[in-house]
């Protein structure tokens, strides 16, 4: 339903439309159950132009570079019937994930 709005569904789209999308959600939703879900429907409803963006193509070599860095840890706790600690340690590690693009240019 939002790709029927707008172009590109994107959080600027979204942000820069927000009184769209809150007239479409609350044409869908009728006290929590979905109530018209077909874009044709809707607009005939919601008459409101959306703001559509401008989407620029990247060149078809573009580089793009993403460093991914997940932490993942994990407490492993004993403890009694009194409720004492008898024995806890905290295990932990470091994923990286990395989508480098390197290139060397010698002119």
């Amino acid at each position: 339903v939002f790709k029927h709005y707008f172009e590109e569904l994107e959080e600027e789209s979204l942000r820069d439309n927000f009184v769209v999308v809150y007239e479409l959600l609350d044409e869908i939703m009728d006290f929590g159950y979905p109530q018209y879900t077909e874009a044709k429907i809707l607009s005939e409803f919601i008459k409101t132009d959306a703001y559509r963006m401008e989407v620029t193509q990247r060149p078809p070599m573009a580089v793009t570079n993403a460093v991914f860095l997940d932490v993942v840890e994990s407490v492993n706790i004993l403890v009694n019937s009194n409720g004492q600690i008898i024995r806890s340690d905290v295990v932990g590690a470091l994923k990286m994930r990395t989508y480098l693009r390197f290139a060397l240019y010698f002119p």
